[in-house]
This record gives structure tokens, sequence and C-alpha cells, in this order.
């Protein structure tokens, strides 16, 4: 399973989506959770349900996307070294922000109920000083809602996570979805509320095409949410709809995948 970030729109959408299949989440092997999907996918496979996590859209629907942050996201989009660009976002993360950083690591603690790693869960981060991707897992040692808050942490709309005195930023800066982390699993389904990227390898569709180049089964439903639009509370009504509508239609191919 691949559950992608989009922020509280893609929330929306990938609970509504899930809502509409069969139980595929519990019986997945690997879990690769982005931002949005990180979260969801740590309460989710606790045994919390989606509804409890309103009042997380509500407490972070002061958070916007800036438009300083917005030029400097698409600048480090096509900026030629990734790791430089990533370095360069990380040093300008540390503005002011809609939340403290204690604060937004003990509402992720809150909105995924203070569980323990899902065995099957990988979280995706970005260190912000080494500018290189970063994975968390059971074994990383590192308290889930922390990882959960670094994968989460957009520059300029939610403060950078400090773990073990360095600065982590949002997986989806590496992609969107980072469905290539399912490399080697017979069978993938990949929700990805958000897949547009300068670089065609990043986007969700490349990335699933080459999975199945690989000899995968791979489904991909992607919700085209606007990155203007993902904290947008006033959107995710229209989100929700629409996940309904493209996990009722995904079903009988999700439950053949999944058989």
């Amino acid at each position: 399973m691949v559950l992608g970030g989009g922020g509280l729109t893609g929330i929306g959408w990938t609970a509504a989506v899930l809502g509409e299949l069969p139980p595929v989440l519990p019986g997945a092997d690997r879990v690769i959770g982005t931002s949005a999907g990180a979260l969801l996918a740590a309460r989710l496979l606790n045994g919390g349900d989606p509804a409890g996590l309103r009042g997380f859209t509500t407490e972070l629907a002061a958070a916007r996307l800036r438009p300083a942050a917005v030029g400097r996201l698409l600048a480090a989009q096509v900026w030629p070294s990734r790791r430089h660009a990533l370095q360069w976002l990380g040093r300008r993360s540390s503005g002011p922000t809609a939340v403290s950083e204690a604060a937004f690591v003990d509402l992720v603690a809150r909105a995924i109920g203070y569980v323990d790693w899902p065995p099957a869960l990988i979280v995706v981060a970005v260190d912000a000083r080494a500018g290189r991707p970063a994975y968390f897992t059971p074994r990383s040692d590192v308290p889930l809602a922390l990882a959960v808050a670094a994968s989460c942490a957009m520059p300029g709309v939610l403060p950078p996570v400090h773990i073990e005195g360095r600065a982590f930023l949002d997986g989806g800066l590496r992609s969107p979805a980072n469905a290539d982390l399912a490399s080697g699993c017979d069978r993938v389904l990949v929700l990805a509320p958000q897949g547009r990227s300068a670089r065609v390898v990043r986007r969700p569709e490349h990335q699933a095409a080459k999975l199945r180049d690989a000899g995968s089964e791979a489904v991909l439903l992607q919700a085209g949410i606007a990155s203007h639009s993902s904290m947008s509370a006033a959107a995710l009504p229209a989100a929700r709809e629409r996940g309904q509508q493209q996990g009722r239609a995904a079903r009988d191919a999700v439950q053949h995948l999944w058989r």
C-alpha cells in the first residue's frame, strides 16, 4: 500500500477512497506513508477511524501555503541538484508558522492516538541538513508521532521537526507518493492525492509504470488535488466526494488485485 501526501484534502480524499474499498490496509505487508498518507496510515493501522481526524483538520485550518512559500517550492522543483535544493529549503524553513513545532508534534500525536509503530509502516521524510530522504520504520527507534510530524512538515506551512538535533521536512519533497519504494512487491495499490512534479521520475504515474515494468501488479488512483487547496478546509467536502466516487469505481479492480 502506498498512501501519498496531499495536506488536509489529501487526508479527506484518501480516507474516502479507503472507505469504499475492501479492507486492504490491514493485510498489506508494506505500507509506505508520506505526509498526509503517513498520518492516516498510522491512525488506521492502529484501529482508529478517519472521523477522529476532524479535530486535526480544524486545528490546522489556519495553516496556509503562502505565495512566498509556493515560490520557493517551485524553485526547488527545477533546481539541477535535488540535494542542494532540499538543503536550501531547509535553511529557509525556520520562519514563523501557524503552529509551533512542539504544538504540531503534540497535535499529530493526538491525531494518531499515541499508538505504537505498526510493523508494516514506512514513513518518508527529508533530512534538511543532508538534503536526502529519510525512512523511518519501527527499527528506527524514533517515536511514531515524531516521525509522522516530520513527514508532514511542509516548508512555509508547518515547522521543521527536529529528531536528535536534525531538522526534517515533508516526505512529499522527495516525491508526492514515493511509490517507487514499493519495488519488489508483487501487488501494489497506490493512492496519490497529488501527483504533480517538475521531474517525471517523481510522479506517481511514472513510478507505477516502472513497478509494472518490473513485474508488479499495480493499481494507481489519483485525485488531482491542486497544491494550493491542500490545506483548505472549505475544499474538504469536494475532496471526500471525489474520493468516494473513485473508490466505488475502483472497487472491483482493487478486489481483484488483493484477492
